[in-house]
């Protein structure tokens, strides 16, 4: 009996090899500074940390009933909402381009996989993020909590970060976690709350095993020694480095100073050796969103987003332009676009309890190919709708986005974002975002948007069964909702494959319970009866230095397109396109002409949906 090579082992082999390079004909006309790198600093090892593992069949956790840190700038956001949306109701303030997602008569595009509650009861609020290896080993962390699963939703275990810490960082809070696809590990961000707010840390771990050891490097939260403390995590890796940008805020007045971003070298995280870093300073208009890597980790350098936390008619474009020791320089660019505020807060059924729908700073991104992709809350009518930029680096055209509503029947707020699909060069895109009205309880929902930017219409994840009463903030008459949701793309997933983590409310005492889900991309099948999927795939030899051959066994006729990519994602030739017959089959290309490389060998099926991913190595 013949059997069925799925993509995953392929994929996994030839991840690591290719990456792509920034975009460098920026747009200038928008460029309005330019400054050198900072001091360089080598910062040592502080300890090396290994997960307790809890008895899983108790699946203990411990809540802190505390709300999380409040700066100041959290009350001037109130007072500001309060003012432009009177409590006799919602008033529309301007126009927007918006397009109701729910009167779209598509249909949904992508899957239900796998789904089950995760990590239950975490800190005030969540701050949901997650994510996921090739060795389909899934990270879910929330407010003073970790949960550690596999992809069949089993629970590998859980533990309080305050004990992973050895109780360096007190009431540890804000986390965020990624996975680094090149280098097969995990990288971890947790700042301190509560009555500390001294200390912030990073961990890598030592292997692809989140439950094994990692290194931690703590640093002070104050790092310029003018009282002050850290808030508002962003983290993205690049194929060399990884950054973490975070807002400052003075530790006895609470108002606003500035923005940092971290430029960390990952190679000497991941080995623990003295961690090189720089310390970029003096950013000062609040958050700094990291635009992580879409398929393919780029570089060298980031870039980063600035939005207004409450209302403007433009955002902030940063560019670090180069690796640690490579004199990177930050280009500062100043990017108009229409004009975008904060929504209200949101209704839920059943309760007359409003949810917190956060700001307006930019909460997700990624680049891919060019494109800087990013998303964030915004108002339709007072009601939470979310706006997802496309920005192409060589015009930076700052009205290029989509705005997914539903004003007057839900809010949509809390949005992430990720690539879903396989292909370095196709800008296919999925929105997850939390969602709630007066007549729905909280809801986890989703919506893809295509290469072109056309889009479906959203789909729902999970729905809530109550109203909560969680994370109840008297001060301003609002349940803390988010303040961010997970999503985290599959690399080597057969098809194109994204897990999310969000909040959603629950009848156990009216609480918010992490929920977690996978979304596949429909239009690929992933049965084995599939007519697109090739069998007893077989590349020989490789590496080659003449002639390479494929062969491969396919039950049903069909078109396939062989495409040829470099390690940069760059089209090499569009190799060949034909119907091939049922059975077996060989294709082979002549690489004589090739320089000494890694390629990888695209094969698409009539839809343009990819069903292979080969590694070829040139080596003359």
């Amino acid at each position: 009996m013949k059997t069925i090579l799925t993509i995953t082992a392929i994929l996994m082999s030839m991840t690591i090899a290719f990456t792509q390079n920034k975009n460098i004909k920026t747009d200038e006309k928008y460029l309005i500074d330019i400054k050198d790198a900072p001091l360089k600093s080598n910062t040592p090892l502080t300890f090396i940390a290994t997960p307790n593992q809890a008895d899983m069949k108790f699946d203990p956790t411990v809540k802190s009933l505390a709300s999380k840190n409040h700066a100041k700038e959290a009350n001037e956001l109130y007072k500001y909402k309060q003012e432009i949306y009177p409590m006799k109701g919602r008033i529309p303030t301007n126009d927007y381009n918006v397009f109701k997602d729910e009167s779209d008569e598509r249909g949904v595009s992508f899957n239900l996989g796998k789904s089950f509650y995760g990590d239950i009861d975490g800190g005030c609020p969540n701050d949901n993020t997650i994510s996921v290896s090739n060795g389909g080993k899934i990270i879910s962390m929330m407010n003073g909590a970790v949960g550690i699963y596999n992809t069949n939703g089993s629970k590998l275990n859980t533990y309080g970060l305050g004990s992973f810490f050895n109780n360096l960082i007190g009431d540890p809070c804000d986390p965020k976690v990624e996975y680094d696809r090149v280098s097969d590990r995990f990288f971890m961000f947790v700042q301190a709350c509560g009555d500390y707010k001294d200390k912030i840390a990073f961990g890598f771990s030592q292997t692809n095993d989140p439950n094994g050891n990692w290194y931690i490097y703590v640093f002070s939260s104050d790092p310029f020694s003018d009282g002050s403390w850290s808030d508002y995590p962003k983290i993205g890796f690049t194929k060399d480095e990884v950054f973490v940008s975070l807002n400052l805020f003075g530790a006895t007045d609470g108002n606003y100073r500035q923005s940092v971003v971290y430029q960390l070298d990952k190679k000497a995280g991941y080995k623990g050796e003295n961690l090189t870093n720089l310390l970029w300073r003096d950013f000062k208009e609040g958050t700094m969103l990291v635009i992580r890597s879409g398929v393919n980790q780029y570089g060298p350098g980031v870039y980063l987003v600035n939005t207004h936390f409450q209302s403007a008619s433009e955002f902030t474009l940063y560019d670090i332009t180069n690796n640690i020791n490579g004199n990177p320089q930050l280009k500062t660019y100043k990017i108009p676009t229409t004009y975008y505020e904060v929504p209200a807060a949101a209704d839920q059924a059943g309760s007359s309890q409003k949810l917190d729908t956060g700001d307006g700073r930019a909460q997700d991104g990624f680049y891919q190919n060019g494109i800087i992709h990013f998303v964030h809350s915004v108002s339709d009518k007072g009601y939470g709708a979310v706006r997802y930029y496309r920005i192409n680096t060589s015009d930076m055209n700052g009205n290029n986005f989509f705005t997914t509503s539903d004003a007057g029947n839900k809010d949509y707020v809390y949005p992430s974002l990720s690539p879903f699909t396989n292909s370095p060069t196709d800008q296919t895109a999925i929105l997850h975002f939390g969602a709630s009205g007066v007549n729905y309880y909280s809801e986890m929902r989703a919506k893809v948007f295509n290469h072109d930017f056309t889009t479906e219409a959203s789909g729902l994840i999970k729905a809530a069964d109550a109203p909560t009463t969680d994370c109840y903030d008297s001060g301003r008459g609002v349940s803390r909702w988010g303040d961010y949701t997970g999503i985290a793309l599959q690399y080597n997933g057969s098809v194109p494959t994204v897990w999310v983590a969000g909040s959603i409310s629950s009848t156990f005492t009216g609480i918010w319970w992490t929920y977690i889900a996978e979304l596949k991309a429909q239009g690929v099948s992933t049965s084995t009866s599939d007519e697109d999927i090739m069998r007893e795939w077989k590349a020989y030899p490789n590496p080659t230095q003449n002639r390479i051959n494929l062969e491969f066994n396919i039950e049903k006729r069909g078109e396939v397109n062989f495409t040829l990519y470099n390690y940069t994602g760059q089209v090499v030739s569009e190799l060949y396109r034909d119907v091939v017959k049922n059975g077996d089959n060989r294709f082979s290309f002549d690489v004589s002409s090739l320089d000494d490389g890694i390629y990888l060998l695209t094969v698409k099926n009539s839809n343009n949906e990819i069903i292979k991913n080969e590694k070829i190595i040139v080596a003359k």
